[in-house]
């Protein structure tokens, strides 16, 4: 009778040390799927600060003659950072923009925009995200987009051609 306790506490201990091993890797495995879910929330924070990075130049070109600033004439790179803050005050992230102008004159027209999302600390931030697009400039209607007829005014003026995640200038 004796053999039989001690053979039940055997199993009892086996047992228990086996559901604290799966309970274990059940825990370990959840927090690494929360890492996972907060490090995704995180990259959409860093692409919507990457968007108010395009949104704000886009506005910028559209109302102000003068912008980007040309300080040289052979200068066709302007480049600007903006810190976006939270509800509460404190810095939440910033964002990097870059007007690229080598393709503005004929015959190619187009405006390159990179905008490159930073969420957190300056020094090491949480997440970083990159969009780049291309704008329509030309004056009147590209012949390859619909022929025919080719109008004299372009309707895709000011129009982003493209816009490409994961890129930069």
């Amino acid at each position: 009778m004796n053999n039989q306790r001690g053979s039940v506490l055997i199993l009892v201990l086996i047992l228990t040390t086996l559901f604290l091993v799966m309970g274990v890797g059940f825990l370990s495995q959840r927090a690494s799927q929360n890492r996972a879910a907060r490090s995704g929330v995180f990259v959409l924070q860093a692409r919507a600060l990457a968007l108010a990075g395009l949104n704000e130049a886009t506005a910028k070109l559209s109302k102000h003659r003068d912008f980007p600033p040309k300080w040289d004439l052979t200068q066709t790179r302007y480049r600007y950072s903006e810190e976006v803050l939270g509800r509460d005050g404190d810095p939440f992230g910033w964002y990097t923009v870059t007007v690229d102008t080598t393709l503005a004159g004929s015959p190619d027209y187009i405006l390159r925009l990179s905008s490159t999302g930073y969420l957190g600390d300056r020094e090491e931030p949480a997440a970083k995200f990159s969009l780049l697009g291309e704008i329509d400039l030309c004056p009147h209607q590209r012949p390859d987009v619909r022929v025919p007829p080719l109008r004299w005014t372009n309707p895709d003026i000011f129009e982003f051609l493209y816009l490409r995640e994961g890129a930069e200038l």
